[in-house]
């Protein structure tokens, strides 16, 4: 989830990025794409989206890689793509889990840079 959870905060538009802090994101795919490694999410509410690097009005979608992994740059489906850069640097944790099972899983880690 990314960051800690604001109490204070009443319009969750308000946090950098339309991240919202302490919010579980699902993650549907991990691309590297001309050597950008990439994360598909999907906010589980349907809306506030990433609107950084990668986000819907992002600068870096060519027509290649939009071809290549079919964002859905014009809904407000809940879907959003990010870098691994940028996950590492907004999320603070991840959980795993198998969805076929009840049990539940959780591992301790951090998350390291490999630059």
């Amino acid at each position: 989830a990314p960051g800690q959870i604001d109490y204070s905060i009443r319009d969750p538009k308000k946090i950098p990025n339309d991240l919202l802090a302490g919010h579980t994101y699902t993650i549907l795919q991990v691309k590297d794409v001309y050597s950008h490694k990439l994360i598909k999410l999907r906010n589980v509410w349907g809306y506030f989206t990433w609107d950084g690097a990668w986000g819907k009005k992002s600068a870096f979608w060519t027509p290649d890689i939009k071809e290549i992994l079919k964002p859905s740059l014009e809904q407000d489906d809940g879907t959003f793509w990010m870098s691994y850069e940028d996950f590492t640097k907004h999320f603070s944790g991840l959980n795993v889990c198998k969805v076929k099972s009840c049990n539940e899983m959780r591992l301790k880690g951090k998350f390291v840079r490999t630059d």
